[in-house]
């Protein structure tokens, strides 16, 4: 809309005003209705309120709104003036944003979760407060592997003590320690799972669908399942003498099997001295197959080497620790087998490219899980520390690497707090929870270790 010029009339009347030494009225600025610096839904900090800039009064202007602003921290203070109009030039007022504290990181840390590494033992009972102060009843005998069931409990085989132990974590995170099964060493399947026997178990995998679990019953050369219904242990797989014959169940044979991964009814079993992946269909007959591999000691490429850690991604690739070459070598879903980190054949510490960097597997196998990210954590025991792998490269995402006697790779006893000073003793399992914690199985430390900021 186009405004009318003032007549002459009034243009006259206003200089008679001004002339008259009448001071004008002060305008009020309109307070924000934000106040500055405040979040917006984006997650930024928005702008301040633009400058204010008096009229000038040589032709009249509408006041602008008095009405007060909500809040506190208006751009304005209430009740403060207006500064003096300016023909000439334009009066600011510059509030600035108040300064946003950028949060501290956190620092990666590590506990001890249960157990006490100079004395081995089956105990039951209360594992360490999160500060430590109190080690527990519970004890442990070289824990080996590690699986979450489908109530958040960690499932731990516990090889020296023969059996299966269940941590389940109360609201500040301590553990409480029982038994789900097992008893004396031997091999004895029972309704009673209490009364059911293995020998050094080592492979541990929960079926989400009904928290059955299966265990590498590694000294007992099989396959068992403990029935999440009644507790009961029965053997799926395995005839208990030592090869890598194919068949029914309970005709097939395994060579000191270990990690386990359940997928789509098929437990993957690294049959680690039989160097091959093998399969056992337990949604079915539970029939075992050859996964990968071709067994006996001469390995041709793209064959395994004493497969010892298992994992799988939610894109239906599945890692494999190798033992006997100390690399983690990837199966796609399509069955395209690469080297996805270390130097084959050779041993060492060397972060960096994946291509390039070295671990130490030889001595006392490895674990191996999988991230929410993509992030595949290794525990490299020969050099007593937690690795990632992540885009190609390789770094040490836990672990001090010292040791009691490096020529023998046996580490310290367990050193609580800030990840990079943290101390491990063959750490050989590991499990994440579904908050992304990773737990590790400090197996000649006798503890279950915790590591998250």
């Amino acid at each position: 809309m186009q405004i009318t010029p003032p007549t002459r009339a009034a243009a006259f009347a206003c200089a008679l005003v001004l002339m008259s030494g009448c001071p004008s009225t002060p305008t009020k600025p309109e307070a924000s209705t934000k106040p500055v610096g405040q979040r917006s839904t984006a997650g930024k900090l928005d702008s301040p309120s633009p400058s204010l800039t008096a009229t000038p009064t040589a032709t009249p202007t509408a006041q602008p709104s008095k009405s007060p602003s909500p809040s506190p921290t208006a751009s304005v203070a209430a009740g403060s003036p207006s500064p003096s109009p300016s023909a000439s030039a334009s009066a600011t007022a510059s509030p600035t944003a108040s300064p946003t504290a950028t949060p501290t990181p956190q620092p990666l840390k590590v506990s001890t979760v249960a157990g006490v590494a100079a004395e081995p033992a089956a105990t039951e009972g209360l594992g360490a407060t999160l500060d430590g102060a109190d080690k527990g009843l519970a004890r442990l005998n070289q824990p080996s592997a590690l699986a979450f069931d489908k109530n958040g409990a960690l499932l731990v085989a516990d090889a020296g003590n023969n059996r299966i132990r269940k941590l389940v974590f109360d609201a500040a995170g301590r553990a409480t320690v029982t038994t789900l099964a097992g008893s004396t060493s031997g091999d004895s399947d029972n309704t009673d799972p209490l009364l059911a026997q293995f020998k050094s178990p080592g492979g541990l995998a929960v079926d989400m669908s009904n928290n059955d679990v299966y265990v590498a019953d590694t000294g007992n050369q099989k396959i068992k399942r403990i029935s999440a219904s009644n507790g009961a242990v029965h053997a799926l797989a395995g005839s208990g003498a030592m090869g890598n014959t194919n068949g029914p169940g309970a005709g097939a044979s395994f060579t000191f099997p270990r990690a386990l991964v359940l997928d789509n009814g098929k437990l993957l079993v690294c049959d680690t001295e039989s160097n091959m992946v093998r399969s056992v269909d337990v949604a079915g007959s539970n029939d075992v197959s050859t996964f990968i591999g071709t067994g006996g000691t001469v390995v041709p490429t793209p064959g395994l080497t004493f497969p010892f850690g298992l994992a799988i991604d939610s894109a239906k690739s599945l890692y494999v620790a190798q033992q006997g070459s100390s690399t983690v070598r990837k199966i796609d879903k399509d069955g395209v087998v690469t080297t996805l980190a270390g130097t084959s054949g050779s041993t060492g510490y060397a972060d960096g490219n994946a291509a390039s960097a070295k671990f130490d597997l030889f001595n006392n196998g490895a674990g191996l899980a999988v991230g929410s990210d993509g992030t595949i954590y290794l525990a490299d025991s020969g050099n007593v520390v937690i690795r990632a792998i992540k885009a190609d490269k390789v770094t040490t995402y836990a672990g001090a690497r010292v040791y009691a006697d490096e020529a023998s790779k046996i580490g310290l006893p367990p050193g609580d707090g800030l990840a990079a000073d943290a101390k491990f003793n063959a750490p050989i399992a590991l499990a994440i929870a579904a908050d992304g914690t990773l737990y590790v199985a400090d197996r000649d430390n006798n503890c279950i270790r915790r590591i998250k900021k």
